[in-house]
């Protein structure tokens, strides 16, 4: 069961309206026709459905099963905060985008910058639709 009100609560929550907001932030009208941005958005959508499958195992573990996996969750993890971080750096670089600072340093708010990783997969879904 996921209680809404109690993540909420957290201090690193990260609200569906912002997650929104950053995920429309990262799709600007110059970006649909940009092949660089393109590849490097399904490199962070890649990495981010990777990283929410470790995320979703993991709550179907054992604790003894959760300390054998806890390394390859924490590589998955690693590797979609590179992902995010090239993406932002190229957007800002292009057309000066500063989505990316208002998710802080990343390495500081890894729990924030996880969440996203599931709303990029949920807004995808929604999208796909």
């Amino acid at each position: 069961m996921f209680d809404e009100q109690e993540y909420l609560s957290r201090p690193d929550a990260l609200t569906f309206s912002d997650a929104l907001q950053t995920y429309n932030a990262i799709h600007t009208p110059q970006s649909v026709n940009d092949s660089d941005f393109q590849e490097l958005w399904r490199d962070v959508v890649t990495a981010a459905l990777k990283y929410v499958d470790a995320r979703n195992q993991w709550l179907l573990m054992s604790p003894s099963e959760r300390v054998e996996y806890d390394q390859k969750r924490t590589l998955s993890h690693n590797n979609y905060l590179t992902t995010l971080s090239i993406l932002g750096r190229y957007c800002h670089n292009q057309w000066q985008s500063t989505w990316l600072e208002t998710m802080g340093d990343l390495n500081s708010n890894r729990k924030f910058v996880g969440d996203f990783a599931g709303y990029i997969v949920l807004f995808g879904s929604l999208a796909a639709r």
